[in-house]
C-alpha cells in the first residue's frame, strides 16, 4: 500500500523533498538500482511534481541518483569501487576529526559513550544488536557534529551520509561482524575516555579499515 508523507506548505518544498528522498535512500526504502518515479513521489509527499524534480536534480548533482536514458532516475548502485572510495575518504577525514574531538568532548558525553559498553557485549552474545547500533551512531555523530573545525565538519557530514548507505550491509547480517566491530568501537571509546587523541585516531583508523574489509567481503558473497 502506498504511503502518504505530506510536506508542510510553510517549508521550502524542494528542500524538504530533497531531505525526504535522501532519507528514503539511506533507510533503503529506495534501494540501490531502484527506479524513481517523480509522479509517485509527488503523490507520497502531496505536492506538485516541480519541487520533486528540483530535489531530484540536486540529488543527481550530489551523486545519490543517476539518469536513465534521459527519461528518469534510479538510485545510484554501490559498486566495490564506490565502497572503496567512500572508505578511503572516511579514512582521510575521520581519524583527524576524532583526535580534535578528544580535546573538546564533555565528560558527560564520554561517559554516555562508555557506560553501556559492557552491557552491549552481553546483548550481542544473546543476538540483540540495537544497543550496539545506537551507540555506534552516537559515537560517529558525536565526533562529527562536535568537530571544532567547521570546514572539516561539513565534509564529515557528507561522508557520514555516504557511510550510512554502506551500513545497510552491517544491518542485513549483524551476527557476521558486530562482535568484532564492537571490540573496535570499545578501543576507540577507551581512548576517548582517557583523552588520548593519538590512540583514538589510530583505533578509529583500524576500525574503518576493518569495516571496509568486512563490507567488501560481504558484497563479494551477494
Amino acid at each position: 500500500m502506498e504511503i502518504s508523507i505530506p510536506i508542510k506548505r510553510e517549508q521550502d518544498l524542494s528542500d524538504i523533498a530533497y531531505e525526504r528522498i535522501k532519507e528514503m535512500i539511506l533507510d533503503t526504502v529506495l534501494k540501490p538500482g531502484e527506479v524513481i518515479f517523480t509522479p509517485k513521489l509527488a503523490r507520497i509527499f502531496q505536492v506538485s511534481r516541480t519541487p520533486v524534480r528540483e530535489a531530484l536534480a540536486r540529488l543527481k548533482q550530489e551523486g545519490w541518483i543517476i539518469s536513465t536514458d534521459g527519461q528518469g532516475f534510479l538510485v545510484s548502485p554501490l559498486t566495490p569501487t564506490d565502497i572503496n572510495e567512500i572508505f578511503e575518504t572516511s579514512l582521510f577525514l575521520e581519524p583527524p576529526a576524532i583526535k580534535l574531538f578528544t580535546e573538546v568532548a564533555s565528560d558527560q558525553l564520554l561517559n554516555e559513550l562508555w557506560d553501556p559498553t559492557e552491557k552491549i557485549e552481553s546483548q550481542i552474545v544473546k543476538g540483540e544488536f540495537e544497543l550496539y547500533f545506537d551507540i555506534h551512531m552516537k559515537l560517529h555523530n558525536s565526533y562529527i557534529h562536535n568537530c571544532p573545525n567547521n570546514i572539516l565538519k561539513d565534509f564529515l557530514i557528507h561522508v557520514n551520509d555516504l557511510m550510512n548507505r554502506l551500513r545497510i550491509y552491517t544491518r542485513s547480517e549483524p551476527s557476521r561482524h558486530v562482535l568484532v566491530a564492537y571490540k573496535e568501537h570499545k578501543q576507540i571509546i577507551m581512548a576517548l575516555k582517557t583523552r588520548d587523541g593519538g590512540m583514538a585516531q589510530e583505533a578509529l583508523a583500524n576500525h574503518i579499515q576493518g569495516a571496509r574489509q568486512r563490507i567488501l567481503e560481504q558484497v563479494d558473497n551477494i
